[in-house]
């Protein structure tokens, strides 16, 4: 119900659940959003796939995104070139790019974060601003350039 519901002029768009992409502007293009409110106020959005109740539901003008899972990437307005995979995985992320999320909770803390990889169940869950690092399963094991 309600699935690209606004959008008009779109273009190349998948758009399947309750209100997926219900605000789409018209230059949303190539994106592909399935579950409730995926891509629910993409206003701008290209090349982004976001999968699950909630996934990317906040995003803007955010491109090149791939976030699977309940509420993955479910702040993030601006942030392009991320890939987050997990319930909550990079849940606060509002404008953090080309980011690496994997695991239910992986950085949801992470607002800004910039080229990091965080794989595990809540990890990277204490680093809001880094910068090119690597948090592996639940934060045991930091390396790489702050």
């Amino acid at each position: 119900f309600n699935a690209g519901g606004e959008g008009t002029g779109t273009l190349r768009n998948v758009y399947i659940g309750w209100q997926a992409g219900t605000t789409s502007a018209s230059s949303d293009a190539d994106n592909v959003y399935v579950g409730h409110n995926a891509g629910n106020v993409s206003n701008g959005g290209i090349e982004n796939i976001f999968i699950g109740s909630g996934a990317g539901d906040a995003v803007t003008t955010a491109d090149q995104n791939v976030f699977i899972g309940d509420d993955a990437g479910g702040a993030t307005t601006l942030g392009d070139d991320n890939v987050f995979v997990g319930a909550d995985a990079g849940l606060a992320n509002t404008d953090g790019l080309r980011n690496v999320i994997v695991g239910s909770l992986a950085g949801v803390t992470a607002t800004s974060d910039d080229g990091n990889v965080y794989i595990g169940y809540a990890a990277g869950n204490s680093a809001d601003g880094a910068i090119q690092s690597v948090f592996v399963i639940d934060q045991s094991l930091l390396c790489g350039v702050d």
